[in-house]
């Protein structure tokens, strides 16, 4: 049974690594080499999807906020 996404998952939740392997029926020091991995992986996967840009483009639109029961309304200049 692979135990890696629900692992991965309960750890970004916010979960501890011990709490994490109590819940999947781990033993500690199990869990704790497989968080290594995870780390390892999300190292190769963010270098992975990294990218440079020449140019960065901002979008400068400015919105008014003033309650969540009314839709948001653009500025006019």
């Amino acid at each position: 049974m692979d135990l890696n996404k629900p692992l991965q998952r309960l750890l970004t939740e916010g979960n501890s690594i011990r709490a994490s392997a109590r819940i999947l029926n781990m033993t500690y020091k199990n869990t704790y080499k497989k968080f290594l991995w995870l780390i390892k992986q999300a190292k190769v996967t963010r270098e992975r999807l990294s990218f440079s840009a020449r140019k960065i483009y901002f979008d400068e639109m400015e919105t008014i906020h003033h309650t969540k029961c009314k839709p948001l309304q653009l500025l006019s200049r």
